[in-house]
């Protein structure tokens, strides 16, 4: 009888064992401190600064819950401060946009400068790092800037995945380069461009409608351009110029006004005045302007 009890307890004894070794051994592959938050992080910066060679989306996506909501504030150049909230599918989005930048030479670098703060409090986590980052076309950069950013990680299971993030993006210095214009030709004498330039961490897609017209003042017949809200005229000459009516000068002040109009010189096809007003329109962030025909819509 005592050896059948014995036999009873060492069974339960090695059972409670191996089930308190198993959950042991769960929990040794939850991260749990600083340095494997810090590490994640890291490995996050990481993945996220090869995606322009892995185009690799989900390599990226894996650290973001679902759930995961974020809020982005950033400041250009001219100090002009832009913020807006995005979600997962924001970020989703982000980076398809990124990965067609990225096939068309638009390189993004990204590397971590520091982490400032690491918090971790049961199955919560924090942290704080600053990172500098820069924008390529073709090995000529077009910008580059500061960023703080910080992580809110949650763990669930073996896991901890990044629920909240928020960023604050400077851009320090913007280079004015060659920008690339896509359009594709209209009906009724207009076209639909699509020109990609520097803008903060990352680029823009601005698209514009260029439209051609002819319209009489008095007895003259005159050409006009329109982008978007901004008009030029194109002489039977092929002179093109900014605004208004030219004069002899190159560049002439309107009077009282504080406008002037300027000669953006010859341009003898659609195609070459079309180029030279989206320069013009964008002549902020470009300095050169390459662009390529669409089919028609």
């Amino acid at each position: 009888m005592k050896n059948i009890v014995f036999k009873v307890l060492l069974i339960n004894l090695l059972s409670v064992f191996l089930y308190t070794d198993d959950v042991f051994s769960q929990v040794k592959k939850i991260p749990t401190t600083a340095d494997t938050l810090n590490n994640l992080t890291k490995e996050f910066i990481s993945t996220y600064n090869n995606f322009s060679k892995t185009l690799d989306k989900e390599s990226v996506l894996k650290y973001m819950d679902k759930s995961v909501s974020a809020l982005l504030t950033n400041t250009n150049i001219s100090k002009n401060v832009l913020k807006f909230k995005s979600d997962y599918k924001g970020f989703e989005d982000y980076l398809d946009k990124l990965k067609e930048a990225t096939q068309r030479g638009i390189i993004l670098g990204y590397r971590l400068t520091g982490i400032i703060r690491t918090y971790v409090n049961g199955d919560m986590g924090v942290v704080t790092y600053t990172a500098d980052y820069d924008i390529h076309r073709q090995k000529k950069m077009w910008a580059k800037g500061t960023e703080t950013v910080t992580l809110a990680f949650k763990r669930q299971k073996e896991e901890w995945k990044i629920i909240h993030y928020t960023t604050a993006t400077i851009e320090d210095h913007k280079f004015v380069g060659e920008c690339y214009c896509e359009y594709a030709e209209l009906p009724n004498n207009s076209f639909e461009t699509n020109t990609m330039i520097p803008a903060g961490k990352g680029y823009e897609e601005k698209k514009s409608k260029v439209s051609f017209e002819e319209v009489n003042e008095g007895d003259v017949r005159i050409r006009k351009v329109r982008v978007d809200d901004k008009v030029y005229r194109w002489e039977l000459s092929s002179e093109l110029f900014t605004d208004v009516a030219p004069q002899t000068a190159t560049t002439v002040s309107s009077g009282t006004s504080g406008l002037s109009i300027q000669s953006l010189g010859k341009s003898r096809t659609k195609q070459e005045v079309l180029e030279k007003v989206i320069l013009h329109y964008f002549q902020e962030n470009c300095q050169e302007i390459k662009s390529k025909k669409l089919a028609k819509k």
